[in-house]
């Protein structure tokens, strides 16, 4: 199946590790521009920089459990990538 995720932003909960960045990974190799959710935002920054730098791959502290800081950081994301 051919996946062309070009000019697509992707957010990935859990991306600090295992299979949330394995995933990412895979995402940025079909084209996708990465949010990068995670309590651990020093891991996901890190990983983000491994995987191309803010212009494709960005992270963000983020509590999934709560919706307003959901709400929050995904206006953050739609912000930086448009």
């Amino acid at each position: 199946m051919k996946l062309d995720l070009a000019g697509r932003t992707v957010a990935i909960t859990g991306a600090s590790g295992g299979l949330g960045i394995e995933l990412a990974k895979a995402l940025r190799q079909k084209g996708a521009r990465l949010a990068l959710l995670d309590l651990d935002v020093s891991r996901t920054q890190t990983q983000a920089i491994e995987l191309g730098g803010p212009d494709v791959a960005r992270g963000w502290a983020a509590d999934v459990t709560s919706l307003d800081e959901l709400q929050e950081v995904m206006a953050e994301v739609a912000d930086h990538f448009g």
